[in-house]
């Protein structure tokens, strides 16, 4: 009776080991599973601040650029007419500005190109950085309530912008004439949250643009109000001594947000992306219900089965035969139900079993694939250089691990994470082998898409500039290397602006993607066509002459192609749910500056700055031109 005793507690003890542990090892790996999650959640936010920012910061930078050459010009004494001209030419090909004005040491508009602001004090002491002294520093204001200073209202933390249309205004000191003024720009939010809003869906999260003082200065969110000040529960502190970083917030609504930010590299605000938590644990969830409808009733079964196993055998010669035959269902149970594909192979080669996942990965049935070789299943998608130094590691080590690309019965191509090992009996002797198959084809795309999206323009599918850098490296390594020579365009594209104007953005949309298409079918596959911002494209040419004159023809040929291809008529299809589709034809010609440079004679910026001032050279000639960088070219002014 004691031992009978014994033996019930050893086996409800066991059975209760076996059952927590169990589910110990899948709250683990759920847990696991659920911090990837999360982790490639705050990854992609990150990737969206540092996108969102570059493009901010560009956008400021040359419109600050462009207000600060326009003014300073030949240090004149200050025009206000011709400098309201030179702001409405900016504005032209700036739509992320509402205006552009000059103020006086006063604070007074003396300049505008909207004349309705000239006389309209601004208070430019809270502005951000606080500065002393006469500073050439681009300083940051508090948001304003209204479209543009003439009836606009400051807003502060206690009374933030509660109006459907606000701006930023951004402020840069300047000399005129020996006259120190303020060059004052009025940015339109909109403009960036339209764009912000292509790349997040509002209902995945949101993002924010705040002062590095937490003032919030623009939001996708349509809750909150700019020139509310941010802490982001304590978070403010490690935004401002940092250039990026991730982290973890519950937001105002209660919601859990998985965050990231990025600080401009030029100026005095960071981006912070705010991705949902729930949205970036979809699909976790959806794994966990899989894995809990297997593993809870897998549980549920072994411990019904288990205790029937004891009930019924109550010798303990019969109950180790029935635990052998448990051990046996267990392990069936798990090679049947498992997602992975699982291929037990003997040492010859000589497939013995398959499981259903298997045969649900690869195509093949389990009559096929029983008795035939493993070798039916080697792709010739690796060269058999990879498959010997496979058996090689497998022999050494008694393990390969690793991914390749195979193809199912049907031909297709998928991603494959492969883990085979040895099995040894109880002396080391190897048995036979067992393949673990998992299709990654979805990881790899989505890898894929993330990446896409850090280094090519969304609208174009073109290289972006952060692309464009490397590509522009590259080529002049290469030209440093092989003494050949290398040329860099910058286009412009001309009659742009009515285009948006007359039919909206969504059809200058439509030209943009167009052009992308001429330019690539223009140049060599080895070539590089980006999109530089707005309508400004970048053409990069590697592999011309070994002389100067032979490679600045070489140039002008694809220059030229390139403007007689951009010069056709465009036809665009308009398409809307509410009336019929109809088509646009629009005519543009582009303005080409171009520079032929050789073995690294100047810096990644220099050739960039030399070719956008051919570009402006070929504008102030009369557009749909071409020009190429001397030393007597000169400095870019404004755009026209």
């Amino acid at each position: 009776m004691v031992h009978s005793r014994r033996q019930r507690l050893v086996f409800f003890v066991s059975l209760a080991l076996f059952i927590s542990s169990t589910s110990s090892l899948t709250g683990y790996a759920l847990w696991l599973l659920r911090a990837d999650a999360i982790k490639s959640g705050l990854q992609i936010s990150a990737l969206l601040s540092r996108s969102f920012s570059d493009h901010l910061t560009q956008s400021i930078h040359v419109t600050e650029m462009a207000g600060v050459n326009a003014i300073t010009l030949e240090e004149r004494q200050l025009d206000p007419h011709q400098a309201q001209k030179d702001f409405i030419s900016i504005l032209r090909n700036s739509p992320y500005l509402r205006s552009i004005s000059l103020l006086d040491a006063s604070g007074l508009i003396v300049a505008s190109a909207n004349p309705a602001n000239i006389g309209r004090l601004v208070a430019t002491d809270d502005y951000f950085p606080v500065t002393r002294g006469a500073q050439s520093v681009l300083r940051i204001g508090p948001p304003w309530a209204g479209r543009d200073f003439v009836d606009g209202t400051e807003s502060s933390p206690q009374h933030p912008v509660a109006t459907p249309d606000s701006f930023i205004p951004l402020t840069q000191g300047i000399d005129v004439g020996g006259v120190q003024m303020t060059l004052l720009m009025a940015i339109n939010p909109d403009y960036f949250l339209h764009h912000i809003a292509k790349q997040l869906a509002p209902t995945s999260g949101d993002v924010e643009v705040l002062r590095l003082d937490g003032v919030l200065l623009m939001s996708t969110n349509p809750q909150a109000s700019a020139g509310t000040r941010r802490d982001y529960a304590g978070h403010l502190r490690q935004i401002n001594e940092m250039e990026s970083g991730e982290f973890e917030q519950v937001q105002d609504d209660g919601n859990h947000a998985l965050s990231a930010f990025r600080g401009s590299t030029l100026y005095p605000f960071v981006v912070v992306t705010n991705i949902q938590r729930k949205h970036a644990l979809e699909n976790w969830r959806y794994e966990m219900t899989t894995i809990l409808s297997i593993v809870g009733p897998a549980l549920l079964a072994l411990t019904v089965l288990a205790i029937a196993f004891y009930r019924r055998h109550s010798q303990l010669e019969v109950q180790r035969e029935k635990s052998a035959r448990l051990q046996q269902i267990n392990a069936a149970q798990v090679f049947t139900n498992s997602h992975e594909g699982i291929l037990i192979a003997a040492l010859d080669g000589t497939i013995l079993d398959a499981n259903e996942a298997f045969v649900q990965i690869t195509g093949y049935s389990r009559d096929e694939l029983v008795g035939q070789k493993s070798s039916l299943l080697k792709g010739e998608l690796q060269d058999e250089t990879f498959y010997a130094a496979m058996r090689s590691q497998l022999l050494e080590q008694g393990f390969w691990q690793g991914e390749i690309l195979n193809r199912r019965k049907n031909g297709s191509v998928f991603t494959e994470s492969l883990y085979i090992c040895a099995v040894r009996d109880d002396q080391g002797i190897v048995r036979q082998y067992v393949a673990m198959i998992s299709d990654i084809s979805e990881r790899k795309k989505m890898e894929a898409q993330v990446r896409q999206l850090a280094f090519y323009d969304p609208l174009t599918q073109l290289p972006n500039r952060h692309l464009l850098d490397d590509r522009l490296n590259q080529v002049m390594l290469a030209s440093k290397r092989s003494g050949h020579y290398a040329a860099l365009m910058f286009l412009d594209l001309d009659n742009f602006k009515p285009l948006n104007d007359a039919h909206g953005h969504s059809v200058g949309d439509l030209l943009l993607a167009e052009v992308g298409k001429r330019l690539t079918a223009a140049v060599r596959k080895i070539d590089t066509v980006a999109r530089f911002g707005g309508d400004e494209f970048v053409v990069l040419l590697g592999e011309l002459s070994l002389d100067h004159a032979s490679s600045t023809e070489q140039a002008r040929s694809v220059a030229e192609k390139i403007r007689l291809s951009l010069s056709a008529p465009y036809f665009l299809m308009i398409e809307s749910s509410n009336t019929p589709s109809s088509t646009v034809e629009h005519h543009c010609s582009v303005s080409i500056g171009a520079v032929v440079f050789v073995n690294h004679q100047a810096t990644q910026q220099e050739i960039l700055k030399w070719a956008d001032a051919a570009m402006y050279q070929a504008k102030d000639a009369g557009r749909n031109l071409i020009r190429f960088y001397t030393a007597e070219t000169p400095a870019p002014l404004a755009s026209t």
